[in-house]
């Protein structure tokens, strides 16, 4: 007798945020704010954001006065974007759709893309399971992602820069109220 192991896509996406404070200065002038991924297993989404406290004092210097609140506080001024995709009737189209919006100097960047298979045993027999699985596969994935290109070591720095998050995920592209947020 054979036995057949099911087998699902995972698509997962990692976009890095930054604020460009002279669009004609391109080496050297960003200033990091954080990252957004997402990932997708089926009818299943999962959103999540990490994104530094504060900004540096000389880093909120050169920025204008619409833009300082921006870069005084990343997080809470990305959590407010996040808000918005995530309370949409869609998420994953609303974050393309922010994506694609030019934010005059708020830049996502392109995509670093991560696909693999995971068997779906676990999630037929286990619903506690299925509920959680996409936030957890992907909180370790932006971690890394978030930690390499901010230039941290592993441990944050606890000065008031370290990172928050925040992460959701749905079933069936319909919303929901976040199962588990951190930070």
């Amino acid at each position: 007798m054979s036995v057949h192991m099911l087998q699902a896509r995972v698509v997962i996406r990692v976009f890095q945020v930054t604020y460009w404070p002279n669009l004609d200065v391109r080496d050297g002038s960003e200033i990091k704010l954080g990252a957004f991924g997402d990932l997708r297993l089926g009818k299943r989404y999962a959103l999540g954001l990490i994104a530094r406290t504060s900004g540096a004092a000389d880093e909120v210097a050169r920025v204008g006065r619409l833009a300082k609140h921006i870069v005084e506080s990343p997080y809470k001024a990305l959590r407010e974007k996040y808000e918005e995709i995530w309370n949409s009737p869609n998420p994953a189209d609303s974050l393309e759709r922010c994506i694609a919006r030019r934010h005059t100097s708020l830049v996502f960047s392109a995509p670093e893309r991560i696909e693999k298979t995971t068997s779906v045993v676990d999630f037929q027999e286990n619903a506690e399971v299925a509920k959680t699985w996409c936030m957890d596969d992907l909180r370790p994935i932006l971690r890394a992602r978030y930690t390499r290109w901010m230039g941290l070591a592993e441990s944050p720095p606890s000065n008031g820069r370290e990172p928050r998050e925040q992460f959701a995920e749905l079933d069936d592209q319909q919303p929901e109220a976040p199962q588990r947020a951190v930070g």
